[in-house]
């Protein structure tokens, strides 16, 4: 398989209130083979998630109104057959070594600060899907 299409057969679900950061990871995601939802905003990509079950979710934690520790929240509450446990990423510009910790905590798989590399992009994608959901206690 040619290395442009890496991701074919996955689907992730992008999340950033931000036109341009959405549109470079969709453009990214896309042209390595994957299929692309996006959400302007975390309530409703949790929308989504009741009718489409990404195999990712790749989201943006500093989002107005409900952020992306919002939306991880809420989704570990779903029950994983109904997607809790969709392997997600956070993507902030904030390089914080406590956020980070926090996050993961909450049950995102991994943290990368932007800008994110296509590279890296990819290969969390990759780990994600490899990895399957996340072993998050229930509250």
């Amino acid at each position: 398989m040619s290395d442009n299409k890496r991701l074919s057969g996955i689907h992730v679900l992008v999340v950033d209130d931000n036109s341009d950061a959405r549109e470079i990871f969709q453009s990214v995601i896309t042209y390595m083979g994957a299929l692309v939802t996006v959400a302007v905003s975390a309530e409703i990509a949790l929308k989504i998630t009741r009718h489409v079950r990404p195999d990712v979710m790749v989201v943006d934690l500093a989002m107005p109104r409900r952020d992306g520790a919002w939306l991880i929240e809420r989704l570990r509450h779903i029950k994983p057959e109904r997607g809790g446990d969709i392997p997600a990423v956070a993507v902030t510009a904030y390089d914080d070594d406590y956020r980070r910790a926090d996050m993961l905590a909450l049950g995102f798989h991994d943290y990368l600060v932007k800008p994110v590399g296509t590279e890296q992009l990819c290969q969390t994608i990759e780990r994600l899907t490899i990895l399957g959901p996340p072993v998050v206690p229930r509250r």
